[in-house]
Protein backbone atom coordinates (compact mmCIF):
# COMPACT_ATOMS: atom_id res chain seq x y z
CA UNK A 1 0.00 0.00 0.00
CA UNK A 2 1.49 3.55 -0.46
CA UNK A 3 1.24 5.08 2.34
CA UNK A 4 -0.81 8.03 3.07
CA UNK A 5 0.17 11.25 5.20
CA UNK A 6 -1.99 12.60 7.61
CA UNK A 7 -2.09 16.24 6.66
CA UNK A 8 -3.55 17.92 10.41
CA UNK A 9 -4.56 21.26 8.46
CA UNK A 10 -7.27 21.82 11.06
CA UNK A 11 -9.57 24.52 9.61
CA UNK A 12 -12.01 25.96 12.20
CA UNK A 13 -15.67 27.12 10.96
CA UNK A 14 -17.90 26.71 13.43
CA UNK A 15 -18.11 23.37 14.25
CA UNK A 16 -16.41 22.25 11.25
CA UNK A 17 -12.80 20.71 11.68
CA UNK A 18 -10.89 19.69 8.39
CA UNK A 19 -8.83 17.04 8.34
CA UNK A 20 -8.08 15.27 4.46
CA UNK A 21 -6.11 12.51 4.00
CA UNK A 22 -4.77 11.85 0.35
CA UNK A 23 -1.85 9.22 -0.69
CA UNK A 24 0.14 9.20 -4.03
CA UNK A 25 -2.28 7.90 -7.05
CA UNK A 26 -3.27 4.48 -7.05
CA UNK A 27 -5.84 2.38 -7.94
CA UNK A 28 -7.87 0.27 -5.61
CA UNK A 29 -6.37 -3.28 -5.99
CA UNK A 30 -8.78 -5.37 -3.50
CA UNK A 31 -12.01 -5.28 -3.35
CA UNK A 32 -13.93 -3.78 -0.41
CA UNK A 33 -17.54 -2.70 1.06
CA UNK A 34 -17.88 1.29 1.19
CA UNK A 35 -18.12 2.52 4.64
CA UNK A 36 -17.04 -0.30 6.40
CA UNK A 37 -13.99 1.38 7.93
CA UNK A 38 -13.14 -1.13 10.64
CA UNK A 39 -13.71 -3.90 8.44
CA UNK A 40 -15.79 -6.47 11.08
CA UNK A 41 -18.55 -6.76 7.98
CA UNK A 42 -21.27 -4.59 9.16
CA UNK A 43 -22.01 -1.05 8.15
CA UNK A 44 -22.79 1.17 11.40
CA UNK A 45 -21.30 3.89 14.25
CA UNK A 46 -18.21 2.16 14.74
CA UNK A 47 -17.00 3.02 11.48
CA UNK A 48 -17.98 6.57 11.63
CA UNK A 49 -15.70 6.23 15.22
CA UNK A 50 -12.92 4.46 13.48
CA UNK A 51 -12.69 7.27 11.05
CA UNK A 52 -12.75 9.91 13.60
CA UNK A 53 -10.24 7.74 15.73
CA UNK A 54 -7.95 7.35 12.80
CA UNK A 55 -8.41 11.27 11.99
CA UNK A 56 -7.15 12.52 15.47
CA UNK A 57 -6.00 10.03 17.70
CA UNK A 58 -2.28 8.90 16.94
CA UNK A 59 -0.92 5.19 17.29
CA UNK A 60 -3.83 3.12 15.82
CA UNK A 61 -1.39 2.36 13.22
CA UNK A 62 -2.12 2.52 9.14
CA UNK A 63 -5.52 1.03 8.15
CA UNK A 64 -5.21 -1.75 5.15
CA UNK A 65 -7.94 -0.17 3.10
CA UNK A 66 -8.17 3.77 3.23
CA UNK A 67 -10.38 4.01 0.41
CA UNK A 68 -13.13 1.71 2.68
CA UNK A 69 -13.71 5.31 5.21
CA UNK A 70 -14.11 7.55 1.79
CA UNK A 71 -17.73 7.18 2.54
CA UNK A 72 -18.44 10.18 0.48
CA UNK A 73 -16.72 9.07 -2.50
CA UNK A 74 -15.14 12.49 -3.02
CA UNK A 75 -11.57 11.03 -3.21
CA UNK A 76 -10.51 11.49 0.41
CA UNK A 77 -10.80 10.54 3.91
CA UNK A 78 -11.52 13.40 5.85
CA UNK A 79 -14.54 14.05 8.91
CA UNK A 80 -17.02 14.76 5.91
CA UNK A 81 -16.84 10.83 5.56
CA UNK A 82 -17.61 10.02 9.46
CA UNK A 83 -20.70 12.77 8.74
CA UNK A 84 -22.18 11.04 5.88
CA UNK A 85 -21.63 7.40 7.24
CA UNK A 86 -24.04 8.84 10.23
CA UNK A 87 -25.85 10.86 7.92
CA UNK A 88 -27.32 7.67 6.08
CA UNK A 89 -27.70 5.77 9.32
CA UNK A 90 -30.01 8.18 11.28
CA UNK A 91 -30.99 10.74 8.72
CA UNK A 92 -31.56 8.99 5.86
CA UNK A 93 -29.32 10.76 3.36
CA UNK A 94 -28.42 9.00 0.35
CA UNK A 95 -26.48 5.61 0.80
CA UNK A 96 -22.56 5.42 0.12
CA UNK A 97 -21.36 5.07 -3.43
CA UNK A 98 -20.54 1.52 -4.90
CA UNK A 99 -19.30 -1.01 -3.77
CA UNK A 100 -22.19 -0.93 -1.52
CA UNK A 101 -23.95 -2.83 0.27
CA UNK A 102 -21.94 -5.76 -1.57
CA UNK A 103 -18.28 -5.79 -1.72
CA UNK A 104 -16.22 -4.99 -5.00
CA UNK A 105 -13.20 -2.60 -6.47
CA UNK A 106 -13.56 1.05 -6.46
CA UNK A 107 -15.11 2.09 -9.65
CA UNK A 108 -13.83 5.64 -9.54
CA UNK A 109 -10.70 6.18 -9.64
CA UNK A 110 -8.94 8.24 -6.49
CA UNK A 111 -5.77 8.68 -4.68
CA UNK A 112 -6.81 6.36 -1.81
CA UNK A 113 -5.65 2.58 -1.53
CA UNK A 114 -6.94 -0.79 -0.43
CA UNK A 115 -4.24 -3.52 -0.14
CA UNK A 116 -7.17 -6.01 1.49
CA UNK A 117 -10.24 -5.53 3.18
CA UNK A 118 -11.17 -8.53 5.96
CA UNK A 119 -14.32 -8.61 5.75
CA UNK A 120 -14.30 -8.63 1.72
CA UNK A 121 -11.15 -11.06 1.76
CA UNK A 122 -11.91 -14.38 -0.54
CA UNK A 123 -10.23 -17.41 0.46
CA UNK A 124 -7.24 -18.75 -1.27
CA UNK A 125 -8.52 -21.92 -3.68
CA UNK A 126 -6.30 -23.87 -1.74
CA UNK A 127 -7.96 -22.82 1.75
CA UNK A 128 -11.15 -23.09 -0.19
CA UNK A 129 -11.81 -26.81 -1.14
CA UNK A 130 -8.65 -28.13 0.50
CA UNK A 131 -7.26 -31.57 -1.25
CA UNK A 132 -9.42 -32.63 -3.62
CA UNK A 133 -7.71 -35.10 -5.71
CA UNK A 134 -4.67 -33.16 -6.63
CA UNK A 135 -2.20 -34.12 -4.03
CA UNK A 136 0.76 -35.34 -5.81
CA UNK A 137 1.54 -39.13 -5.89
CA UNK A 138 5.15 -38.97 -5.84
CA UNK A 139 8.24 -37.31 -4.63
CA UNK A 140 9.19 -35.89 -7.74
CA UNK A 141 5.90 -34.35 -8.89
CA UNK A 142 4.88 -31.52 -11.38
CA UNK A 143 7.39 -33.74 -14.09
CA UNK A 144 10.36 -33.03 -12.22
CA UNK A 145 13.17 -35.67 -12.31
CA UNK A 146 14.48 -37.55 -9.94
CA UNK A 147 18.20 -37.14 -8.57
CA UNK A 148 19.95 -34.90 -6.45
CA UNK A 149 22.45 -32.59 -9.33
CA UNK A 150 20.20 -29.48 -8.63
CA UNK A 151 19.40 -28.48 -5.61
CA UNK A 152 16.50 -26.30 -4.41
CA UNK A 153 16.24 -22.58 -3.49
CA UNK A 154 13.27 -20.77 -1.83
CA UNK A 155 12.79 -17.27 -2.96
CA UNK A 156 12.31 -14.78 0.01
CA UNK A 157 10.70 -12.02 -1.78
CA UNK A 158 6.64 -11.73 -1.16
CA UNK A 159 5.17 -11.57 -4.18
CA UNK A 160 7.04 -14.38 -5.63
CA UNK A 161 5.33 -16.71 -5.09
CA UNK A 162 2.51 -19.65 -6.77
CA UNK A 163 -0.99 -19.79 -7.05
CA UNK A 164 -1.40 -21.06 -3.50
CA UNK A 165 0.67 -18.73 -1.59
CA UNK A 166 3.70 -20.66 -1.23
CA UNK A 167 6.81 -19.14 -1.87
CA UNK A 168 8.52 -19.93 -5.64
CA UNK A 169 11.61 -22.23 -5.25
CA UNK A 170 14.10 -22.78 -8.30
CA UNK A 171 16.78 -24.97 -8.48
CA UNK A 172 20.84 -24.37 -9.43
CA UNK A 173 23.77 -26.53 -9.90
CA UNK A 174 26.79 -24.52 -10.38
CA UNK A 175 29.92 -25.04 -13.03
CA UNK A 176 33.14 -26.13 -11.84
CA UNK A 177 34.89 -22.91 -10.82
CA UNK A 178 38.27 -24.09 -13.38
CA UNK A 179 35.53 -25.02 -16.10
CA UNK A 180 35.61 -23.49 -19.35
CA UNK A 181 31.88 -22.75 -18.96
CA UNK A 182 32.13 -21.15 -15.18
CA UNK A 183 31.07 -17.58 -16.94
CA UNK A 184 28.37 -19.08 -18.77
CA UNK A 185 24.50 -19.80 -17.70
CA UNK A 186 21.69 -21.52 -18.54
CA UNK A 187 18.00 -21.09 -17.40
CA UNK A 188 15.04 -23.33 -18.23
CA UNK A 189 11.96 -21.85 -17.63
CA UNK A 190 9.30 -25.28 -16.81
CA UNK A 191 6.16 -25.67 -18.56
CA UNK A 192 3.06 -27.13 -17.70
CA UNK A 193 -0.23 -25.72 -19.25
CA UNK A 194 -2.32 -22.68 -17.43
CA UNK A 195 -5.63 -21.40 -16.33
CA UNK A 196 -7.27 -18.52 -15.89
CA UNK A 197 -11.05 -19.45 -15.28
CA UNK A 198 -13.21 -20.45 -12.42
CA UNK A 199 -13.66 -23.94 -13.36
CA UNK A 200 -10.29 -24.55 -15.38
CA UNK A 201 -7.89 -23.67 -11.88
CA UNK A 202 -10.44 -25.33 -9.83
CA UNK A 203 -9.88 -28.40 -12.21
CA UNK A 204 -6.14 -28.34 -12.26
CA UNK A 205 -5.80 -27.69 -8.71
CA UNK A 206 -7.77 -31.03 -7.81
CA UNK A 207 -6.37 -33.46 -11.13
CA UNK A 208 -8.85 -33.40 -13.07
CA UNK A 209 -7.66 -30.46 -15.88
CA UNK A 210 -4.90 -33.15 -17.23
CA UNK A 211 -3.89 -36.55 -16.48
CA UNK A 212 -0.67 -35.15 -14.83
CA UNK A 213 -1.25 -32.09 -13.75
CA UNK A 214 -2.65 -31.80 -9.78
CA UNK A 215 -1.56 -29.51 -7.03
CA UNK A 216 2.19 -29.26 -7.33
CA UNK A 217 1.20 -27.57 -10.60
CA UNK A 218 -0.07 -24.45 -8.16
CA UNK A 219 2.35 -24.84 -5.11
CA UNK A 220 5.65 -25.12 -4.05
CA UNK A 221 4.76 -27.24 -0.96
CA UNK A 222 5.81 -30.35 -2.93
CA UNK A 223 9.01 -29.77 -4.27
CA UNK A 224 12.17 -31.98 -3.23
CA UNK A 225 15.40 -30.55 -1.77
CA UNK A 226 16.80 -31.68 -5.28
CA UNK A 227 15.95 -32.64 -8.79
CA UNK A 228 17.72 -34.83 -11.47
CA UNK A 229 19.51 -32.94 -14.80
CA UNK A 230 18.63 -34.25 -18.16
CA UNK A 231 18.24 -33.12 -21.50
CA UNK A 232 20.19 -30.09 -21.69
CA UNK A 233 20.82 -30.25 -18.13
CA UNK A 234 22.70 -33.35 -18.17
CA UNK A 235 26.10 -33.19 -16.97
CA UNK A 236 28.41 -35.76 -19.03
CA UNK A 237 28.28 -37.68 -22.40
CA UNK A 238 24.74 -39.39 -24.07
CA UNK A 239 26.40 -41.89 -26.26
CA UNK A 240 28.93 -40.37 -28.78
CA UNK A 241 27.71 -36.76 -27.74
CA UNK A 242 29.26 -34.51 -24.72
CA UNK A 243 26.19 -32.06 -23.73
CA UNK A 244 27.83 -28.84 -25.06
CA UNK A 245 26.11 -26.82 -22.01
CA UNK A 246 26.23 -29.55 -19.30
CA UNK A 247 28.71 -27.68 -17.91
CA UNK A 248 26.89 -24.25 -17.46
CA UNK A 249 25.98 -22.78 -14.43
CA UNK A 250 22.00 -24.03 -14.04
CA UNK A 251 18.69 -22.37 -13.39
CA UNK A 252 15.62 -24.36 -13.15
CA UNK A 253 12.82 -22.61 -12.60
CA UNK A 254 9.79 -24.34 -10.93
CA UNK A 255 6.67 -23.48 -12.67
CA UNK A 256 3.85 -22.86 -10.23
CA UNK A 257 1.83 -19.98 -11.47
CA UNK A 258 -0.42 -21.34 -14.27
CA UNK A 259 0.25 -17.79 -16.22
CA UNK A 260 2.92 -18.83 -18.40
CA UNK A 261 5.34 -16.71 -16.84
CA UNK A 262 3.69 -13.48 -17.08
CA UNK A 263 1.52 -12.32 -13.81
CA UNK A 264 1.76 -9.93 -11.29
CA UNK A 265 -1.17 -9.86 -9.58
CA UNK A 266 -2.58 -11.12 -6.00
CA UNK A 267 -5.72 -12.46 -4.55
CA UNK A 268 -6.89 -12.52 -8.22
CA UNK A 269 -10.87 -13.76 -8.02
CA UNK A 270 -12.38 -16.27 -9.70
CA UNK A 271 -16.32 -16.60 -9.72
CA UNK A 272 -18.34 -19.34 -10.83
CA UNK A 273 -20.17 -17.44 -13.73
CA UNK A 274 -23.23 -19.77 -12.99
CA UNK A 275 -23.14 -18.98 -9.15
CA UNK A 276 -21.27 -15.44 -8.29
CA UNK A 277 -21.64 -16.72 -4.20
CA UNK A 278 -18.87 -19.68 -5.23
CA UNK A 279 -15.69 -17.92 -5.32
CA UNK A 280 -11.85 -18.26 -4.31
CA UNK A 281 -8.96 -16.33 -5.01
CA UNK A 282 -5.53 -17.09 -7.08
CA UNK A 283 -1.99 -15.46 -7.05
CA UNK A 284 -0.96 -14.87 -10.43
CA UNK A 285 2.85 -14.12 -10.04
CA UNK A 286 4.99 -15.88 -12.94
CA UNK A 287 6.81 -12.61 -14.09
CA UNK A 288 7.34 -11.73 -10.72
CA UNK A 289 8.99 -15.31 -10.42
CA UNK A 290 11.71 -14.65 -12.91
CA UNK A 291 11.78 -11.04 -11.60
CA UNK A 292 12.54 -12.37 -8.06
CA UNK A 293 15.07 -15.24 -9.63
CA UNK A 294 17.39 -13.00 -11.75
CA UNK A 295 17.43 -9.83 -8.64
CA UNK A 296 18.72 -12.88 -6.75
CA UNK A 297 21.18 -14.18 -8.69
CA UNK A 298 22.50 -10.87 -9.60
CA UNK A 299 22.26 -9.56 -6.17
CA UNK A 300 24.77 -12.18 -4.19
CA UNK A 301 25.70 -15.98 -4.55
CA UNK A 302 22.89 -18.29 -4.33
CA UNK A 303 23.45 -20.51 -1.38
CA UNK A 304 20.75 -23.62 -2.19
CA UNK A 305 18.26 -24.21 1.13
CA UNK A 306 20.17 -27.58 2.50
CA UNK A 307 23.55 -25.61 1.41
CA UNK A 308 25.21 -28.15 -0.81
CA UNK A 309 25.37 -25.72 -3.66
CA UNK A 310 26.89 -21.91 -3.85
CA UNK A 311 26.45 -20.34 -7.28
CA UNK A 312 28.62 -17.81 -8.32
CA UNK A 313 27.10 -14.15 -9.26
CA UNK A 314 25.32 -13.61 -12.14
CA UNK A 315 26.72 -10.59 -12.46
CA UNK A 316 30.16 -11.50 -13.47
CA UNK A 317 28.46 -13.60 -16.57
CA UNK A 318 29.90 -13.89 -19.69
CA UNK A 319 26.79 -15.79 -21.62
CA UNK A 320 23.31 -16.67 -20.86
CA UNK A 321 21.16 -18.94 -22.69
CA UNK A 322 17.51 -18.50 -21.54
CA UNK A 323 15.18 -21.56 -22.58
CA UNK A 324 11.70 -22.36 -22.05
CA UNK A 325 9.31 -25.23 -23.03
CA UNK A 326 5.94 -25.18 -23.56
CA UNK A 327 3.98 -23.18 -21.32
CA UNK A 328 7.92 -21.78 -20.50
CA UNK A 329 8.22 -21.09 -24.06
CA UNK A 330 5.68 -18.49 -23.98
CA UNK A 331 7.78 -17.35 -20.54
CA UNK A 332 10.89 -16.39 -22.62
CA UNK A 333 8.57 -14.97 -25.38
CA UNK A 334 7.28 -12.84 -22.52
CA UNK A 335 10.61 -12.28 -20.49
CA UNK A 336 13.00 -12.65 -22.38
CA UNK A 337 13.62 -9.22 -24.03
CA UNK A 338 13.30 -8.37 -20.49
CA UNK A 339 16.52 -10.62 -19.02
CA UNK A 340 18.47 -9.38 -21.48
CA UNK A 341 17.85 -5.71 -20.77
CA UNK A 342 19.16 -6.80 -17.20
CA UNK A 343 22.09 -8.71 -18.26
CA UNK A 344 23.53 -6.98 -21.50
CA UNK A 345 24.42 -3.61 -19.99
CA UNK A 346 26.82 -5.34 -17.46
CA UNK A 347 28.46 -7.50 -20.77
CA UNK A 348 26.58 -10.43 -20.94
CA UNK A 349 25.92 -12.21 -24.11
CA UNK A 350 22.47 -13.46 -24.22
CA UNK A 351 20.50 -15.71 -26.40
CA UNK A 352 16.84 -17.15 -26.78
CA UNK A 353 15.47 -20.70 -26.54
CA UNK A 354 11.69 -21.32 -27.34
CA UNK A 355 10.80 -25.25 -26.86
CA UNK A 356 7.13 -26.02 -28.58
CA UNK A 357 4.36 -23.21 -28.15
CA UNK A 358 6.09 -21.06 -31.47
CA UNK A 359 2.54 -20.77 -32.69
CA UNK A 360 2.36 -20.40 -36.67
CA UNK A 361 0.99 -17.21 -37.71
CA UNK A 362 -2.72 -18.32 -40.30
CA UNK A 363 -0.97 -16.51 -42.92
CA UNK A 364 1.20 -19.11 -43.35
CA UNK A 365 -1.54 -21.54 -44.15
CA UNK A 366 -1.32 -23.14 -47.54
CA UNK A 367 -4.70 -22.59 -48.45
CA UNK A 368 -5.15 -18.37 -48.34
CA UNK A 369 -8.84 -18.85 -47.61
CA UNK A 370 -8.51 -21.29 -44.75
CA UNK A 371 -5.70 -18.65 -43.74
CA UNK A 372 -7.99 -16.08 -44.00
CA UNK A 373 -10.75 -17.90 -41.28
CA UNK A 374 -7.70 -18.95 -39.26
CA UNK A 375 -7.09 -15.59 -38.91
CA UNK A 376 -10.32 -14.52 -38.10
CA UNK A 377 -10.61 -17.25 -34.96
CA UNK A 378 -7.05 -16.06 -33.69
CA UNK A 379 -7.59 -12.43 -34.00
CA UNK A 380 -10.81 -13.59 -31.70
CA UNK A 381 -9.12 -15.47 -29.15
CA UNK A 382 -6.07 -12.99 -28.60
CA UNK A 383 -8.56 -10.36 -28.55
CA UNK A 384 -10.34 -12.33 -25.71
CA UNK A 385 -7.37 -13.30 -23.95
CA UNK A 386 -6.28 -9.73 -23.70
CA UNK A 387 -9.79 -8.56 -22.32
CA UNK A 388 -10.01 -11.28 -19.96
CA UNK A 389 -6.66 -13.38 -18.80
CA UNK A 390 -3.97 -10.64 -19.40
CA UNK A 391 -5.98 -8.21 -17.74
CA UNK A 392 -5.55 -6.18 -14.48
CA UNK A 393 -8.25 -8.08 -12.77
CA UNK A 394 -6.60 -11.46 -13.55
CA UNK A 395 -2.99 -11.98 -14.19
CA UNK A 396 -2.36 -8.18 -14.41
CA UNK A 397 0.02 -9.74 -17.65
CA UNK A 398 3.63 -8.20 -17.94
CA UNK A 399 4.29 -8.23 -21.86
CA UNK A 400 6.99 -7.19 -24.24
CA UNK A 401 7.80 -3.91 -22.93
CA UNK A 402 8.77 -2.37 -26.85
CA UNK A 403 5.29 -4.49 -27.94
CA UNK A 404 3.64 -2.35 -25.18
CA UNK A 405 4.95 0.61 -26.13
CA UNK A 406 4.41 0.41 -29.53
CA UNK A 407 0.54 -1.17 -29.16
CA UNK A 408 -1.09 -0.62 -26.19
CA UNK A 409 -3.94 2.24 -26.53
CA UNK A 410 -3.78 1.30 -30.03
CA UNK A 411 -6.49 -0.14 -32.29
CA UNK A 412 -4.21 -3.14 -32.29
CA UNK A 413 -3.63 -3.59 -28.62
CA UNK A 414 -5.29 -7.37 -28.88
CA UNK A 415 -1.98 -8.23 -30.07
CA UNK A 416 -0.34 -7.65 -26.94
CA UNK A 417 -1.88 -11.39 -25.87
CA UNK A 418 -0.67 -12.74 -29.56
CA UNK A 419 2.43 -14.82 -29.20
CA UNK A 420 2.81 -15.08 -32.89
CA UNK A 421 3.01 -11.55 -33.75
CA UNK A 422 5.33 -10.35 -30.84
CA UNK A 423 7.70 -12.87 -31.61
CA UNK A 424 7.41 -12.04 -34.73
CA UNK A 425 8.08 -8.37 -34.57
CA UNK A 426 8.88 -7.40 -31.53
CA UNK A 427 11.12 -9.59 -29.34
CA UNK A 428 14.62 -8.39 -30.49
CA UNK A 429 17.05 -10.91 -28.67
CA UNK A 430 17.71 -13.46 -31.01
CA UNK A 431 16.17 -16.77 -30.49
CA UNK A 432 16.40 -20.33 -32.20
CA UNK A 433 13.09 -22.42 -32.05
CA UNK A 434 12.59 -26.07 -31.54
CA UNK A 435 9.03 -27.55 -32.58
CA UNK A 436 7.44 -30.81 -33.66
CA UNK A 437 5.66 -30.37 -36.87
CA UNK A 438 3.45 -32.73 -35.10
CA UNK A 439 3.17 -31.27 -32.01
CA UNK A 440 0.32 -33.15 -30.19
CA UNK A 441 -1.15 -29.69 -27.80
CA UNK A 442 -1.50 -27.83 -31.39
CA UNK A 443 -2.94 -30.40 -32.91
CA UNK A 444 -5.13 -30.56 -30.20
CA UNK A 445 -5.69 -26.58 -30.55
CA UNK A 446 -5.86 -26.16 -33.83
CA UNK A 447 -8.14 -29.44 -34.63
CA UNK A 448 -10.37 -27.20 -32.63
CA UNK A 449 -10.19 -24.72 -35.41
CA UNK A 450 -10.62 -27.05 -37.92
CA UNK A 451 -7.34 -27.15 -39.43
CA UNK A 452 -6.56 -30.81 -41.10
CA UNK A 453 -3.11 -32.00 -39.50
CA UNK A 454 -1.65 -32.12 -42.74
CA UNK A 455 -2.17 -28.46 -43.57
CA UNK A 456 -0.77 -27.89 -39.76
CA UNK A 457 2.27 -29.88 -40.36
CA UNK A 458 2.64 -27.76 -43.15
CA UNK A 459 2.27 -24.35 -41.47
CA UNK A 460 4.61 -25.03 -38.65
CA UNK A 461 7.07 -26.50 -41.06
CA UNK A 462 6.82 -22.92 -43.57
CA UNK A 463 6.97 -20.92 -40.11
CA UNK A 464 10.12 -22.96 -38.36
CA UNK A 465 11.64 -22.01 -42.30
CA UNK A 466 10.72 -18.60 -42.10
CA UNK A 467 12.64 -18.16 -38.71
CA UNK A 468 15.97 -16.38 -39.73
CA UNK A 469 13.83 -14.08 -41.86
CA UNK A 470 12.00 -12.40 -38.72
CA UNK A 471 15.24 -10.77 -38.42
CA UNK A 472 14.67 -8.62 -41.87
CA UNK A 473 11.20 -8.69 -41.52
CA UNK A 474 9.95 -7.82 -37.86
CA UNK A 475 8.50 -4.05 -36.91
CA UNK A 476 12.05 -4.07 -34.63
CA UNK A 477 14.19 -5.74 -37.17
CA UNK A 478 16.86 -3.06 -36.43
CA UNK A 479 17.70 -4.50 -33.26
CA UNK A 480 17.75 -7.57 -33.96
CA UNK A 481 21.49 -8.16 -33.97
CA UNK A 482 21.67 -11.95 -35.92
CA UNK A 483 19.07 -14.10 -37.53
CA UNK A 484 17.56 -16.70 -35.42
CA UNK A 485 17.77 -20.46 -36.00
CA UNK A 486 15.12 -23.42 -35.99
CA UNK A 487 14.82 -26.82 -35.42
CA UNK A 488 11.63 -29.00 -36.23
CA UNK A 489 11.14 -32.67 -36.11
CA UNK A 490 8.19 -35.34 -37.25
CA UNK A 491 7.77 -37.10 -34.21
CA UNK A 492 4.61 -35.52 -32.58
CA UNK A 493 7.09 -34.83 -29.70
CA UNK A 494 6.43 -31.73 -27.26
CA UNK A 495 9.29 -32.01 -24.91
CA UNK A 496 12.24 -31.49 -26.14
CA UNK A 497 15.15 -29.64 -24.27
CA UNK A 498 14.71 -32.27 -20.76
CA UNK A 499 14.40 -35.06 -22.76
CA UNK A 500 17.27 -37.08 -23.36
CA UNK A 501 15.77 -38.48 -26.44
CA UNK A 502 14.28 -35.34 -28.28
CA UNK A 503 17.48 -33.06 -27.34
CA UNK A 504 19.95 -35.82 -28.28
CA UNK A 505 19.39 -38.64 -30.27
CA UNK A 506 15.97 -37.21 -32.68
CA UNK A 507 17.91 -36.69 -35.94
CA UNK A 508 16.69 -34.87 -38.78
CA UNK A 509 18.43 -34.06 -42.41
CA UNK A 510 19.56 -30.61 -43.13
CA UNK A 511 19.88 -29.21 -46.85
CA UNK A 512 22.64 -30.81 -47.19
CA UNK A 513 21.06 -34.40 -46.69
CA UNK A 514 23.83 -34.74 -43.06
CA UNK A 515 21.21 -35.77 -40.33
CA UNK A 516 21.24 -33.52 -37.16
CA UNK A 517 20.64 -33.42 -33.64
CA UNK A 518 18.54 -30.67 -31.41
CA UNK A 519 22.31 -30.36 -29.84
CA UNK A 520 24.10 -30.09 -32.48
CA UNK A 521 21.87 -27.85 -34.37
CA UNK A 522 21.37 -25.70 -31.61
CA UNK A 523 24.77 -25.29 -30.81
CA UNK A 524 25.97 -24.52 -34.41
CA UNK A 525 23.36 -21.91 -34.40
CA UNK A 526 25.13 -20.41 -31.22
CA UNK A 527 28.60 -20.54 -32.82
CA UNK A 528 27.19 -18.55 -35.51
CA UNK A 529 26.06 -20.87 -38.13
CA UNK A 530 22.53 -19.40 -39.55
CA UNK A 531 20.36 -23.30 -39.33
CA UNK A 532 17.19 -23.89 -39.87
CA UNK A 533 16.70 -27.83 -39.82
CA UNK A 534 13.43 -28.89 -40.36
CA UNK A 535 12.08 -31.93 -41.86
CA UNK A 536 9.43 -31.99 -44.59
CA UNK A 537 6.02 -33.30 -44.33
CA UNK A 538 6.32 -34.76 -47.78
CA UNK A 539 9.71 -36.25 -47.64
CA UNK A 540 9.90 -36.88 -43.72
CA UNK A 541 13.53 -37.78 -42.81
CA UNK A 542 13.50 -37.59 -39.35
CA UNK A 543 14.67 -40.57 -37.31
CA UNK A 544 12.54 -40.66 -33.92
CA UNK A 545 15.32 -42.76 -31.63
CA UNK A 546 15.27 -42.60 -27.49
CA UNK A 547 12.99 -42.14 -25.42
CA UNK A 548 10.70 -39.21 -24.76
CA UNK A 549 8.58 -38.63 -21.13
CA UNK A 550 5.72 -36.41 -22.84
CA UNK A 551 4.25 -35.86 -19.44
CA UNK A 552 3.99 -31.82 -19.45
Amino acid sequence: MNRSTRHPALAIAGLALVVVVSAAPSAAAAPFRRADFNQDGRHDVADAVSVLEYLFLAGGGEPTCLDAGDANDDGELDIADALSSLGFLFLGSAAPAAPYPECGVDPTADSLDCDAHRACAVANLSERVGHCGGVPGTAYPNSLAPGDDLHRVTLAEPVAVCNDGSPAVFYIRAAAPDSPAADRWVFYLQGGGGCGSFSDCLDRWCGRQSAVYDESKMSSRYCPDSIGGTGIFRRGAIGDTENAFGDFNQVFLYYCSSDSWSGRNSDAVLTDPEDPELRYSLHFRGHDIVRATIAALLADSVVSDDGVVAMPSLADADFALVTGFSAGSSGVATNGDWVASRLEPQGTVVRLVRDSAFAPPAENHPDPIEAQRLATILRAESTLAWNTRNSSELYDAFVDESGRAALEGSAEEWRLADKSYISHNHITTPTFVRMDLLDRPTLERYAEYGVDPRDLAILIETTLREVPLIATRAVEAAAIARPGGSFGTLCGDHVGLMSDGSFFTRLVDDDSGTPRSYHETLVRWLQGTTVTVVDDPSARSTVCGGQVTENE
